[in-house]
C-alpha cells in the first residue's frame, strides 16, 4: 500500500434546511493505492482492477504521529475514475 491523495468525482451529502440531499461533487482526500488484482463488494461480488485501486476511508485520527484510517466504508476509486493522485511522504509528528 502506498499513502496518497486522491482527486475524485464522488457523491457527498449536503445538508439544508430541512432534509438535505445527495450531490456529486470533485473531492480530494487522502487515502491508499492498492497494487492488487480486485476486491469483493459488498454484495461479495468480485470486482477486476487490473491497475489496482484507490482505498479513501472515512476519516483519519492520529495515533503517535502517524494519521490511522479510523472508522468503516469510505470509498473504493478505480485508476481510470482518478481524476488525480500524488504520493504522500511526510508524516504527521
Amino acid at each position: 500500500m502506498v499513502d496518497v491523495m486522491v482527486t475524485f468525482k464522488g457523491t457527498v451529502y449536503v445538508p439544508d434546511k430541512y432534509y438535505g440531499k445527495h450531490e456529486i461533487q470533485t473531492i480530494t482526500k487522502r487515502g491508499f493505492y492498492h497494487k492488487s488484482d480486485g476486491y469483493y463488494n459488498s454484495k461479495d461480488e468480485w470486482i477486476d482492477t487490473p491497475d489496482g485501486f484507490f482505498s479513501i476511508p472515512p476519516r483519519y485520527k492520529s495515533f503517535k504521529g502517524v494519521m490511522l484510517p479510523d472508522g468503516w466504508g469510505g470509498h473504493r476509486v478505480k485508476p481510470e475514475d482518478c481524476i488525480k493522485w500524488e504520493h504522500i511522504k511526510e508524516q504527521i509528528k
